[in-house]
């Protein structure tokens, strides 16, 4: 199943969504927490990238990740760009969408399913099966706290 590859404001603020509006990314409003929101008009890959940035700058010690795979769709595909920003430990809950680092060397955004204490148990919402790795505090990136997917086609250098 293929997402719809519009701005997706999750939780934006009225300034940050006038910032985006004066790049030509229309209709983005507030919105209540886990609702989501489209607009209207489709992005490029470097409106996302300016928007993404943008949304970066309001929140400090926040980070992209650029999605790859099909592990969280339909919610988030391939032409994704997070903005992941810093939670305490204790804020987590089951149901959002976290970023962490693997052990591998892979940062992966899934979805929190179960609190181990410390850790988390945590899946691609696409998977059968939640992820071989958990989350603790030491892994822990952040919340993704908002997603803007791009049209194709992708980022530069992938062409």
């Amino acid at each position: 199943m293929r997402i719809p590859r519009k701005l997706c404001c999750l939780a934006a603020g009225w300034s940050l969504c006038l910032s985006l509006t004066a790049l030509g990314i229309v209709g983005c409003h507030r919105i209540a927490d886990g609702e989501k929101g489209y607009s209207p008009t489709p992005l490029t890959y470097g409106q996302a990238m300016a928007a993404a940035r943008i949304t970066q700058n309001e929140y400090p010690g926040s980070i992209l990740l650029q999605a790859q795979g099909t592990s969280m769709l339909p919610k988030y595909g391939n032409n994704t760009i997070f903005v992941v920003k810093p939670i305490a430990w204790d804020a987590l809950q089951p149901g959002m969408d976290v970023a962490y680092h693997r052990p591998t060397g892979e940062d992966v955004v899934h979805q929190l399913l179960a609190n181990g204490g410390d850790f988390w148990i945590i899946k691609g919402i696409n998977n059968n099966e939640p992820d071989v790795f958990h989350v603790t505090r030491d892994n822990l990136l952040g919340q993704v706290w908002t997603a803007f997917s791009y049209d194709l086609p992708n980022k530069p250098d992938d062409q």
